[in-house]
Protein backbone atom coordinates (compact mmCIF):
# COMPACT_ATOMS: atom_id res chain seq x y z
CA UNK A 1 0.00 0.00 0.00
CA UNK A 2 1.39 3.96 -0.95
CA UNK A 3 2.53 5.48 2.32
CA UNK A 4 0.08 8.43 1.40
CA UNK A 5 -2.84 5.98 1.61
CA UNK A 6 -1.48 4.50 5.23
CA UNK A 7 -1.57 7.80 5.75
CA UNK A 8 -5.21 8.41 4.90
CA UNK A 9 -5.89 5.29 6.92
CA UNK A 10 -4.58 6.35 9.99
CA UNK A 11 -2.44 2.84 9.58
CA UNK A 12 1.10 4.33 10.33
CA UNK A 13 2.46 6.84 13.10
CA UNK A 14 4.59 9.81 12.08
CA UNK A 15 6.91 11.54 14.53
CA UNK A 16 10.56 13.99 13.90
CA UNK A 17 13.64 12.65 14.03
CA UNK A 18 14.55 14.95 16.28
CA UNK A 19 13.36 15.21 20.16
CA UNK A 20 10.99 17.90 21.56
CA UNK A 21 11.17 18.96 18.13
CA UNK A 22 7.89 18.23 16.26
CA UNK A 23 6.72 21.40 13.90
CA UNK A 24 4.81 19.15 11.74
CA UNK A 25 1.90 16.71 13.02
CA UNK A 26 0.64 13.55 11.77
CA UNK A 27 -2.69 15.28 11.25
CA UNK A 28 -0.58 17.74 8.96
CA UNK A 29 0.91 15.40 6.97
CA UNK A 30 -2.91 13.51 6.48
CA UNK A 31 -3.92 16.83 4.94
CA UNK A 32 -1.21 17.06 3.09
CA UNK A 33 -1.49 13.50 1.72
CA UNK A 34 -5.20 13.94 1.29
CA UNK A 35 -5.30 17.44 -0.32
CA UNK A 36 -2.24 17.23 -2.83
CA UNK A 37 -1.84 16.32 -5.96
CA UNK A 38 -0.41 12.81 -5.02
CA UNK A 39 2.40 10.96 -7.57
CA UNK A 40 4.31 8.12 -7.95
CA UNK A 41 7.72 7.98 -8.78
CA UNK A 42 9.36 4.71 -8.45
CA UNK A 43 10.66 4.72 -12.14
CA UNK A 44 12.11 8.05 -11.11
CA UNK A 45 14.40 6.35 -8.20
CA UNK A 46 15.09 3.52 -10.10
CA UNK A 47 16.83 5.54 -12.84
CA UNK A 48 18.66 7.93 -10.58
CA UNK A 49 19.85 4.45 -8.49
CA UNK A 50 21.18 2.97 -11.90
CA UNK A 51 25.30 3.83 -12.43
CA UNK A 52 27.40 6.11 -10.86
CA UNK A 53 26.36 7.74 -7.52
CA UNK A 54 28.78 10.46 -7.72
CA UNK A 55 26.83 12.20 -10.46
CA UNK A 56 24.10 13.01 -8.24
CA UNK A 57 26.87 14.26 -5.53
CA UNK A 58 27.34 18.18 -5.41
CA UNK A 59 30.54 19.85 -6.17
CA UNK A 60 31.85 23.13 -6.63
CA UNK A 61 32.19 22.43 -10.54
CA UNK A 62 28.78 19.87 -10.53
CA UNK A 63 25.39 20.72 -9.75
CA UNK A 64 23.33 17.19 -9.91
CA UNK A 65 19.89 19.70 -10.36
CA UNK A 66 21.35 20.41 -13.95
CA UNK A 67 20.71 16.85 -14.93
CA UNK A 68 17.28 17.50 -14.01
CA UNK A 69 14.04 18.94 -16.14
CA UNK A 70 12.73 21.78 -15.88
CA UNK A 71 11.69 22.25 -11.99
CA UNK A 72 8.81 24.58 -11.96
CA UNK A 73 6.14 22.77 -9.79
CA UNK A 74 3.14 22.04 -11.62
CA UNK A 75 0.49 22.43 -8.87
CA UNK A 76 0.66 24.48 -5.57
CA UNK A 77 0.83 21.50 -3.37
CA UNK A 78 2.23 18.03 -4.10
CA UNK A 79 2.67 14.40 -2.47
CA UNK A 80 5.78 12.58 -4.41
CA UNK A 81 6.62 8.98 -3.38
CA UNK A 82 8.74 6.57 -4.50
CA UNK A 83 10.90 3.65 -2.84
CA UNK A 84 14.54 2.72 -3.95
CA UNK A 85 14.13 -1.14 -5.86
CA UNK A 86 16.55 -2.51 -3.29
CA UNK A 87 15.38 -1.30 -0.18
CA UNK A 88 11.17 -2.16 -1.21
CA UNK A 89 12.51 -5.43 -1.56
CA UNK A 90 14.58 -5.80 1.65
CA UNK A 91 12.17 -3.87 4.31
CA UNK A 92 9.02 -2.20 2.39
CA UNK A 93 11.31 1.57 3.04
CA UNK A 94 9.06 3.82 0.80
CA UNK A 95 9.77 8.06 0.85
CA UNK A 96 7.82 10.25 0.10
CA UNK A 97 8.32 14.23 -0.10
CA UNK A 98 5.78 17.03 0.53
CA UNK A 99 6.44 19.67 -2.26
CA UNK A 100 4.70 23.18 -2.19
CA UNK A 101 4.90 26.38 -4.52
CA UNK A 102 5.15 29.59 -2.93
CA UNK A 103 5.59 33.17 -4.75
CA UNK A 104 9.06 34.80 -4.18
CA UNK A 105 9.58 37.40 -2.01
CA UNK A 106 12.18 40.12 -1.05
CA UNK A 107 14.76 37.28 0.54
CA UNK A 108 14.91 35.16 -2.31
CA UNK A 109 17.19 35.70 -5.69
CA UNK A 110 16.95 37.81 -8.26
CA UNK A 111 14.78 36.19 -11.62
CA UNK A 112 13.37 34.17 -8.99
CA UNK A 113 9.37 32.98 -9.95
CA UNK A 114 8.81 29.88 -7.84
CA UNK A 115 9.95 28.86 -3.81
CA UNK A 116 9.98 24.96 -4.04
CA UNK A 117 9.70 24.01 0.06
CA UNK A 118 10.82 19.94 0.40
CA UNK A 119 9.45 18.18 3.87
CA UNK A 120 11.02 14.43 3.12
CA UNK A 121 9.82 11.25 5.07
CA UNK A 122 11.15 7.49 5.26
CA UNK A 123 8.52 5.29 6.45
CA UNK A 124 9.31 1.25 7.45
CA UNK A 125 7.05 -0.91 8.94
CA UNK A 126 3.99 1.14 10.99
CA UNK A 127 6.15 4.15 11.33
CA UNK A 128 7.25 7.02 9.42
CA UNK A 129 9.73 9.72 10.05
CA UNK A 130 10.75 13.09 8.96
CA UNK A 131 13.57 15.52 9.89
CA UNK A 132 12.32 19.11 10.52
CA UNK A 133 14.66 19.98 8.34
CA UNK A 134 12.72 22.50 5.25
CA UNK A 135 15.07 22.63 1.88
CA UNK A 136 14.08 25.51 -0.43
CA UNK A 137 14.58 25.59 -4.23
CA UNK A 138 14.59 28.42 -6.10
CA UNK A 139 13.14 28.65 -9.69
CA UNK A 140 13.12 30.79 -12.49
CA UNK A 141 10.15 31.01 -14.91
CA UNK A 142 11.87 28.31 -17.20
CA UNK A 143 12.13 26.46 -14.26
CA UNK A 144 16.01 26.43 -14.37
CA UNK A 145 17.27 26.78 -10.28
CA UNK A 146 18.92 29.45 -9.11
CA UNK A 147 19.66 28.49 -5.81
CA UNK A 148 18.81 26.69 -2.65
CA UNK A 149 18.50 26.91 1.42
CA UNK A 150 17.19 25.53 4.40
CA UNK A 151 15.88 25.76 8.07
CA UNK A 152 19.33 25.18 9.27
CA UNK A 153 22.84 25.83 8.73
CA UNK A 154 23.32 24.53 5.21
CA UNK A 155 26.67 23.71 6.30
CA UNK A 156 25.26 21.16 8.66
CA UNK A 157 24.71 17.01 8.11
CA UNK A 158 21.41 17.52 8.53
CA UNK A 159 21.13 20.10 6.08
CA UNK A 160 23.06 18.10 3.79
CA UNK A 161 20.87 15.04 3.82
CA UNK A 162 17.84 16.96 3.51
CA UNK A 163 19.06 18.23 0.10
CA UNK A 164 20.17 14.94 -1.00
CA UNK A 165 16.60 13.55 -0.50
CA UNK A 166 15.08 16.16 -2.63
CA UNK A 167 16.62 15.05 -5.90
CA UNK A 168 14.07 12.17 -6.31
CA UNK A 169 11.18 14.38 -5.96
CA UNK A 170 12.78 16.99 -7.86
CA UNK A 171 13.91 14.41 -11.31
CA UNK A 172 9.84 14.05 -10.71
CA UNK A 173 8.91 17.31 -11.39
CA UNK A 174 10.97 17.53 -14.12
CA UNK A 175 9.84 14.86 -15.45
CA UNK A 176 6.38 15.58 -15.32
CA UNK A 177 7.17 19.16 -17.03
CA UNK A 178 8.70 17.10 -19.65
CA UNK A 179 6.64 16.60 -23.19
CA UNK A 180 7.26 13.14 -23.88
CA UNK A 181 6.68 11.25 -20.22
CA UNK A 182 3.32 9.89 -19.77
CA UNK A 183 1.79 10.69 -16.68
CA UNK A 184 -0.71 8.36 -15.82
CA UNK A 185 -3.87 8.67 -13.27
CA UNK A 186 -5.06 6.18 -11.16
CA UNK A 187 -8.69 5.88 -10.00
CA UNK A 188 -9.13 4.29 -6.69
CA UNK A 189 -11.24 1.12 -7.14
CA UNK A 190 -14.59 0.70 -5.99
CA UNK A 191 -14.86 -0.09 -1.72
CA UNK A 192 -15.20 -4.05 -1.17
CA UNK A 193 -16.08 -3.86 2.26
CA UNK A 194 -18.74 -1.83 4.16
CA UNK A 195 -17.62 -0.27 7.65
CA UNK A 196 -19.58 -2.34 10.60
CA UNK A 197 -21.94 -1.11 12.74
CA UNK A 198 -21.42 1.92 14.84
CA UNK A 199 -17.38 1.38 14.25
CA UNK A 200 -14.95 3.77 12.31
CA UNK A 201 -15.95 5.24 9.43
CA UNK A 202 -13.03 4.26 6.13
CA UNK A 203 -11.65 6.96 4.59
CA UNK A 204 -12.27 7.13 0.82
CA UNK A 205 -9.31 5.68 -0.83
CA UNK A 206 -7.19 8.43 -2.89
CA UNK A 207 -6.76 8.29 -6.43
CA UNK A 208 -3.44 9.43 -7.68
CA UNK A 209 -0.88 9.49 -10.30
CA UNK A 210 2.08 7.11 -12.04
CA UNK A 211 5.31 8.98 -13.70
CA UNK A 212 5.93 5.93 -16.10
CA UNK A 213 8.84 6.45 -17.56
CA UNK A 214 10.03 4.14 -20.68
CA UNK A 215 11.32 0.77 -19.82
CA UNK A 216 13.44 0.57 -22.95
CA UNK A 217 14.03 2.06 -26.40
CA UNK A 218 14.67 0.52 -29.80
CA UNK A 219 18.51 1.26 -29.57
CA UNK A 220 19.87 1.92 -32.86
CA UNK A 221 21.46 -0.67 -34.56
CA UNK A 222 25.48 -0.44 -35.49
CA UNK A 223 25.04 0.81 -38.94
CA UNK A 224 22.99 3.90 -37.46
CA UNK A 225 25.42 4.12 -34.68
CA UNK A 226 28.13 4.20 -37.32
CA UNK A 227 26.45 7.28 -38.96
CA UNK A 228 25.85 9.02 -36.06
CA UNK A 229 29.27 8.14 -34.51
CA UNK A 230 31.82 7.92 -36.38
CA UNK A 231 35.22 6.21 -36.86
CA UNK A 232 36.95 7.56 -33.87
CA UNK A 233 34.39 6.55 -31.33
CA UNK A 234 34.20 2.57 -29.45
CA UNK A 235 30.72 1.19 -28.67
CA UNK A 236 29.12 2.46 -25.86
CA UNK A 237 25.56 3.35 -24.39
CA UNK A 238 24.13 6.73 -23.63
CA UNK A 239 22.68 7.47 -20.51
CA UNK A 240 18.93 8.92 -21.28
CA UNK A 241 19.15 12.40 -20.45
CA UNK A 242 16.78 15.34 -20.94
CA UNK A 243 17.24 18.29 -23.93
CA UNK A 244 15.62 21.16 -24.12
CA UNK A 245 14.40 22.91 -27.23
CA UNK A 246 13.57 26.57 -28.20
CA UNK A 247 11.99 28.64 -30.43
CA UNK A 248 15.50 29.67 -32.11
CA UNK A 249 16.18 25.79 -32.19
CA UNK A 250 13.36 23.50 -32.23
CA UNK A 251 13.14 19.68 -32.40
CA UNK A 252 12.37 18.72 -35.75
CA UNK A 253 12.15 22.46 -37.23
CA UNK A 254 8.59 23.03 -35.06
CA UNK A 255 8.72 21.28 -31.65
CA UNK A 256 9.80 23.62 -28.34
CA UNK A 257 10.19 22.24 -24.66
CA UNK A 258 11.92 19.33 -22.83
CA UNK A 259 11.83 16.15 -23.77
CA UNK A 260 13.39 12.82 -22.52
CA UNK A 261 15.79 11.35 -24.44
CA UNK A 262 15.98 7.55 -24.55
CA UNK A 263 18.93 5.35 -23.76
CA UNK A 264 20.73 4.87 -27.01
CA UNK A 265 23.85 2.76 -28.51
CA UNK A 266 26.58 4.47 -30.15
CA UNK A 267 30.24 4.21 -31.89
CA UNK A 268 31.41 1.30 -33.51
CA UNK A 269 32.71 -2.47 -32.02
CA UNK A 270 35.84 -2.13 -34.21
CA UNK A 271 36.87 0.87 -32.19
CA UNK A 272 36.66 -0.85 -29.12
CA UNK A 273 33.64 -0.95 -26.22
CA UNK A 274 32.64 1.01 -23.26
CA UNK A 275 31.57 -1.55 -20.82
CA UNK A 276 29.37 0.05 -18.18
CA UNK A 277 28.24 -1.87 -15.06
CA UNK A 278 25.32 -0.55 -13.55
CA UNK A 279 24.52 -1.60 -9.83
CA UNK A 280 21.03 -0.52 -8.21
CA UNK A 281 22.21 0.98 -4.73
CA UNK A 282 20.58 4.09 -3.20
CA UNK A 283 22.94 5.88 -0.75
CA UNK A 284 24.01 4.12 2.64
CA UNK A 285 22.52 6.63 4.98
CA UNK A 286 18.95 6.82 4.90
CA UNK A 287 17.75 8.52 7.78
Amino acid sequence: MHLFERINQRDITVASTVANETPLTFRDFRRAARDSVRVVADDCAEWMAAGDQQRWGSAKEHNPMDLMGPLRLPFDSMWIEWSFPSWSQTDGTRFAAWVTADDPDADTPDGCAQVLTFVVLCARGKDALYTPVWTYLFVDEQGTMLGLANNVDPASDSATRARSWTLVPSAAIGFMNCRNIEVNEHLPAERRRRPKRGGPKIPDLLSHHVISLPRSSRPRNLNEAREAAGDAIPLHLVRGHFKTYTAEAPLLGRHVGTYWWHPTVRGLQENGRVAATYRVSPPQDHH
